[in-house]
């Protein structure tokens, strides 16, 4: 497996395993994750044009995963209560 910066032709590929990750949390019990379209196009493309995004390619050089990788403290998860 090869990680690398995603690039913006990447970006259709990535949709597709956002839209997927998303139908598999709703099915496995995680329904109010990523609902409503997030994360949406135009923030993807943000964490890229900001060299956020990186791709996790197979040995055939397809896209198999992705993530975002951000230096720094999140405000988001200072503090998480219940779970939430």
């Amino acid at each position: 497996m090869t990680i690398r910066i995603s690039q913006p032709q990447d970006l259709d590929a990535l949709m597709d395993i956002y839209s997927y990750a998303r139908r598999f949390m709703q099915a496995h019990g995680n329904p109010t994750q990523w609902v409503n379209g997030y994360p949406s196009a135009e923030l993807i493309l943000q964490e890229i044009t900001n060299r956020h995004s990186y791709v996790c390619e197979d040995e055939k050089g397809e896209i198999v995963g992705t993530f975002c990788f951000i230096p720094g403290e999140n405000p988001t998860y200072a503090r998480i209560d219940d779970g939430e």
